[in-house]
């Protein structure tokens, strides 16, 4: 990878963490416990929706990766 990609990849990661929201579930998420995201939801005090938009960007940019338990997704 060149240093031109590196530093897109870099400030890409840099805007996505720049949300508080993102950024607080990125420190949780590194206890490496598995969360549900009603669980990071309600840790993080946000809504099921706003989580799951959150979870959505983050997933499309690489930063998570989620997985089914059961039925629920993780």
């Amino acid at each position: 990878m060149c240093a031109m990609d590196m530093a897109r990849d870099i400030s890409g990661l840099a805007a996505l963490l720049a949300d508080p929201t993102r950024a607080r579930v990125c420190v949780s998420l590194m206890d490496g416990c598995a969360w549900t995201a009603g669980e990071l939801a309600h840790a993080i005090e946000v809504s099921p929706q706003a989580m799951s938009a959150c979870l959505s960007r983050m997933e499309e940019a690489g930063v998570i990766m989620r997985l089914r338990r059961g039925g629920t997704p993780m």
